[in-house]
């Protein structure tokens, strides 16, 4: 029997949750000590935590060969920012940081269904698109996420990071002419936002580290402040022991400077504890120091 598409989607990559394994990170499987909602301490493996069943459910290939290979590709430049201070990372490294931040939270279950709200003003605008082919069964497939948020991830991710760099997967380079076409007909009437990573680029960006293993992690690892495309603020704990808070909004900035390094690690802990009250009773879930 052939094995389909993977349907365990993890919205929280696995080689970030390994920060914070209780064994060595290149154990075959790497195990979590965390804090579930009704306040338990239980040990699970990071392949059995943070994930939902068809949570991108848009079409298999564009999950399968698209969403998780690309976010796992930026592995390497993840490791470079826990391990080495953001002012000697190439320009790529830098970029590929921010993308990561970018897309983990898109990709969070509750942003998924806040882009619910967007999806409206798709949809008459793919049907347009895909006029006279709407029986084929990729039309069919991308046009079922509209219905869930999940073609907006696909859009703005695909935007975001640029549509020459998937050429170079599997995936089949008409379906991306395709999703190019969509994306600058959704330009040229209005519907699209200017490139968020833009504004990323554009914000402040402080480093923290703590030479204890004092910083946590949960289900949604990236808290945020406001929205990408005005003024923002977004914490995140890469590790155990750091973290990053980038932001465009003055007041906070200088709020942040102010504290001293045991209020930081206590402003960054109360960051994800607040984004752990974001998931389903079954996934909200606080991840403890090694």
């Amino acid at each position: 029997m052939v094995n389909g598409p993977p349907r365990r989607h993890h919205y929280v990559p696995q080689f970030f949750s390994k920060a914070w394994g209780i064994n060595p990170q290149n154990s075959k499987n790497v195990k979590l000590k965390v804090i579930t909602a009704d306040n338990r301490e239980i040990t699970v493996n990071t392949k059995d935590i943070f994930l939902e069943r068809d949570l991108y459910q848009l079409d298999n290939e564009i999950e399968e060969s698209f969403i998780t290979p690309y976010i796992d590709s930026l592995d390497n430049s993840i490791q470079k920012i826990r391990q080495h201070p953001w002012s000697t990372l190439s320009d790529v490294d830098k970029q590929n940081v921010l993308k990561f931040l970018l897309l983990l939270d898109a990709r969070s279950p509750d942003s998924i269904r806040d882009m619910k709200q967007g999806c409206e003003l798709y949809i008459e605008k793919c049907r347009e698109i895909f006029q006279g082919v709407l029986n084929d069964d990729f039309v069919k497939a991308f046009l079922a996420g509209v219905e869930n948020g999940v073609l907006i991830l696909v859009l703005t991710a695909i935007d975001e990071i640029g549509l020459d760099d998937f050429k170079k997967s599997k995936n089949k380079s008409h379906i991306f002419e395709r999703i190019k076409n969509l994306i600058d007909a959704c330009k040229k009437s209005g519907l699209w936002v200017n490139k968020y990573i833009d504004n990323l680029k554009k914000a402040r960006i402080f480093e923290f580290e703590t030479i204890d293993k004092q910083l946590l992690s949960c289900n949604s690892p990236v808290y945020r402040h406001g929205k990408y495309d005005k003024d923002f603020s977004i914490a995140v704990n890469l590790s155990p022991t750091k973290a990053l808070f980038i932001s465009n909004e003055d007041n906070l900035i200088r709020l942040y400077l102010e504290l001293d390094n045991q209020r930081k690690i206590d402003f960054f802990n109360k960051m994800v504890n607040l984004q752990m009250q974001k998931g389903s009773s079954l996934n909200k879930f606080i991840v403890l120091n090694p």
